[in-house]
């Protein structure tokens, strides 16, 4: 079982429940909306005009080094980014 399918099965895991708790609805590609916490909003919109290395996110942002980095998990599992070789991240 893949581990976001897993997140899925869990009862009450649904796209309503993230909208109500963090508020911002974003588009992403190919028609698709992301619900993003104000955190996960700010990196998302730095990736926008180009795919950046974590090292240049974690300077543009001014958050840590940690937080930039569980930020960037969270929108992998929600499918809004990728990693690419290099640490480099870019919108999916």
């Amino acid at each position: 079982m893949k581990l976001i399918d897993y997140l899925k099965s869990i009862p009450g895991a649904d796209r309503a429940m993230f909208a109500e708790r963090c508020g911002t609805t974003l588009p992403a590609a190919a028609g698709r909306e992301f619900d993003l916490a104000p955190r996960e909003a700010a990196l998302y919109t730095l990736l926008a005009d180009a795919p950046l290395h974590i090292d240049d996110l974690i300077t543009k942002c001014g958050l840590t080094v940690g937080e930039v980095s569980a930020t960037l998990l969270r929108l992998e599992l929600k499918g809004a980014v990728m990693q690419l070789p290099g640490k480099m991240f870019a919108i999916s």
